[in-house]
């Protein structure tokens, strides 16, 4: 029997839409993982225009890759679930195309799902390609950890997210509807654990995840993460997720007020004051769409 024909212990599901010129960084990475487990990469072409999937087909002779299309939708959690459907593993991981992933990242997640149900990773933000102000609204945004869990239970990222298959058959798979915002992967998360799945975290899979180039691209996806929140809340309140307070909604609002006078002068407190702000507007917008107020 060749190795072709076993299964893998794990498969890594990689969405790419559009990915150039960023995908060859992670696919470099993925080929200087050491110590991996048996595996595969299973690159899903999510109705990309460019070079991706010719890219990621020529390095079958360095990484054990296969490229399925997802022409129908560009849509990621449609394209995860895909490339879940191409995959030939129990275990299932997930990541980003323009990311980089750490050396180890393929062991680890591999050795966590021995473990548990549900698995986060790592993401440490990578604003080397971005402009000054937007490494302040990441670092006001998003530790260096696991997600934070939003007034809810904790969630794995889409970015570095690994999952046991039957647990994913289970939930059902990612819902695309939210994906046409943002928050499938919390709500995957949330689903997972809701139904009796062991969430766990993987310290040595490391992911540094590439941040918006520009100010407005940045504030335009912290917008949107605020947006989603509100139909997060209606999704899950049953269950037990919370909002802030008039109090709590106050003094944030007020700090974004007294702290204006000070924008102009430092590009990274310009972009830990946006970054608030993004977030506070798109729970305004979001509130008004899901019929929920959710500040």
């Amino acid at each position: 029997m060749t190795q072709a024909d076993t299964a893998p212990e794990l498969s890594v599901i990689m969405p790419c839409h559009d990915g150039m010129p960023w995908l060859t960084e992670q696919l470099d990475a993925l080929c200087a993982q050491r110590d991996p487990r048996a595996w595969e990469l299973v690159v899903v072409d999510n109705a990309s225009s460019d070079a991706s999937a010719a890219t990621a087909a020529r390095y079958a002779d360095r990484l054990p890759v296969r490229v399925v299309p997802a022409p129908a939708l560009a849509n990621v959690a449609y394209a995860r679930n895909v490339g879940v459907a191409a995959a030939r593993a129990d275990k299932l991981a997930f990541l980003d195309a323009d990311d980089r992933v750490g050396p180890h990242w393929v062991r680890a997640m591999a050795a966590a799902l021995d473990e548990h149900d549900l698995v986060a990773g790592v993401n440490v933000p990578d604003s080397t390609t971005s402009a000054p102000a937007v490494a302040g609204m990441v670092a006001a945004a998003t530790p260096t950890e696991v997600a934070p869990p939003a007034r809810f239970l904790p969630y794995a990222q889409g970015s570095a997210l690994g999952v046991r298959r039957s647990w994913y058959d289970t939930v059902g798979g990612f819902d695309v509807g939210l994906a046409t915002v943002t928050g499938e992967d919390a709500a995957f998360s949330w689903d997972v654990q809701l139904a009796g799945g062991r969430y766990g975290e993987a310290p040595e899979a490391v992911v540094r995840y590439r941040t918006r180039a520009d100010v407005r691209s940045a504030f335009r996806q912290q917008r949107t993460i605020g947006t989603a929140q509100p139909a997060l809340y209606v999704r899950y309140r049953h269950a037990g997720m919370r909002r802030s307070g008039p109090a709590e909604v106050a003094l944030r609002w007020g700090a974004l007020v007294a702290t204006a006078p000070l924008v102009p002068f430092s590009a990274r407190v310009r972009g830990r004051w946006l970054g608030p702000l993004a977030r506070r507007w798109g729970r305004v917008l979001g509130s008004w769409r899901a019929r929920v107020l959710y500040l």
